[in-house]
């Protein structure tokens, strides 16, 4: 079951997935759970925005928060202590919005640079390095939100992504990573 399905089944009839004492914290283990054993392939959907965003989106929709580490969970508990149902009622209507939230995408053109991508196959428990030139940034919007995502490109395939809760982040995130704009002269 995809995570929409699932969500969509939930909010239906949390006790079915959840127990008779459900509450806010509860859905969250169930999850974090779920989310662990799936690939993150499995949050995409076709019709909707990628699951794997909405805790940065929320960041940065919501007008204050509690902190960056917590999660979308982490973020609603807090703005509605010992209100689980209010919690529930929030984050679907907040999923919902994100869900058709419009993306716009803008390419940013750059001097390529180097990095060092690191990977762990956890079938051979080990970790390997690959050496990428990102040529292309693209900033990356939705409605509803201030967060922006820089995604970096390597002969058109996503090897960057970092999320930014708004535009002074976003140019700071370029200028840590010393990221050069192209500048063209005459015509």
């Amino acid at each position: 079951m995809k995570v929409y399905e699932l969500l969509e089944a939930l909010k239906k009839r949390p006790a079915m997935f959840l127990g008779n004492e459900y509450t806010f914290d509860t859905f969250n283990a169930f999850m974090s759970g779920y989310l662990l054993f799936r690939e993150r392939d499995d949050l995409k959907s076709e019709e909707y925005n990628d699951f794997f965003d909405f805790n940065y989106w929320l960041l940065g929709h919501i007008p204050e928060h509690f902190g960056q580490a917590g999660g979308w969970h982490w973020q609603i508990k807090n703005r509605n202590k010992g209100n689980d149902q209010n919690a529930f009622r929030e984050f679907f209507e907040f999923l919902d919005l994100f869900k058709v939230a419009k993306r716009k995408r803008e390419i940013i053109e750059i001097e390529p640079f180097h990095f060092v991508v690191s990977t762990y196959n956890a079938d051979h428990e080990k970790e390997s390095e690959k050496h990428v030139t990102v040529s292309e940034i693209h900033k990356v919007t939705m409605e509803y939100t201030k967060t922006i995502w820089m995604e970096g490109y390597s002969e058109g395939e996503k090897v960057l992504e970092i999320g930014c809760l708004n535009e002074t982040e976003f140019i700071k995130e370029l200028d840590i990573r010393n990221i050069r704009f192209k500048i063209y002269e005459g015509k």
